[in-house]
């Protein structure tokens, strides 16, 4: 059984000139029920409030056409009162490196 996940929004994409591209983005999580998980870990008092999951990325196109396209990023999770009842207190971080190149 799963306790669910609502997913909260919010992202722009800028172009700051024909090759580069700012990518932001902001989600916030929930569990919809963590009767499931306070059952399985015996802890009554595990939240719903998963936190926050904070990115920022950056993409280029050296030849402005999508053969070779470079994104390169970062990402934050910041715990809410939930997510630090199941694991840690601790800012989780995460990095990302995407090449594509199509002919």
């Amino acid at each position: 059984v799963n306790p669910g996940l609502l997913l909260y929004n919010i992202g722009m994409d800028i172009e700051t000139t024909p090759r580069t591209k700012v990518i932001l983005n902001a989600n916030y999580l929930q569990f919809v029920d963590t009767e499931v998980l306070q059952q399985i870990l015996m802890d009554d008092e595990i939240e719903n409030d998963i936190g926050f999951d904070l990115s920022l990325g950056f993409q280029y196109r050296p030849w402005l056409n999508n053969n070779a396209i470079i994104t390169v990023g970062a990402a934050a999770l910041l715990p809410g009162k939930g997510f630090r009842d199941l694991y840690t207190n601790d800012i989780l971080y995460s990095t990302f490196l995407s090449l594509t190149f199509t002919y």
